[in-house]
């Protein structure tokens, strides 16, 4: 093949999976993008789910809320304050913005954010975040 097809294939990559990445792409963003890809395959496969399941000795609902809660603590960068009460999230073609609530129960004064979703199954999901 020449290099314009080679060059044509990896531009509609890039469009299709995000997290093929680009030459802007950062170390953090990379690192993000293969953790949320991970935890995404470990979730949609229910046999590598219950293998996780066994080799942790939990029930596999806690082990698919957990992989949900890592995979949610992939999305914030490292070096994020938490200034912007909103986390973007691209799945696929649609962007995705889940809003964060700054949780100020905490008995230390301290301010937290968390970050909840109602999935359609009615439970609501509650994750805590690490600035």
């Amino acid at each position: 093949m020449d290099r314009l097809r080679v060059q044509q294939q990896f531009e509609q990559l890039q469009n299709r999976y995000i997290g093929v990445g680009n030459p802007d792409t950062t170390r953090d963003e990379w690192r993000s993008n293969v953790a949320r890809d991970s935890y995404a395959s470990y979730i949609g496969h229910p046999p590598m789910l219950q293998h996780f399941s066994i080799a942790l000795g939990q029930p596999q609902a806690v082990t698919h809320a957990q992989f949900i809660d890592r995979q949610m603590q992939s999305f914030i960068p490292v070096d994020s304050g938490l200034s912007d009460p909103r986390i973007k999230v691209q799945m696929g073609t649609e962007m995705l913005t889940f809003d964060l609530e700054n949780d100020h129960s905490d008995s230390q004064n301290e301010s937290k954010w968390v970050l909840k979703i109602k999935l359609p199954f009615y439970q609501m999901w509650k994750f805590n975040l690490i600035p």
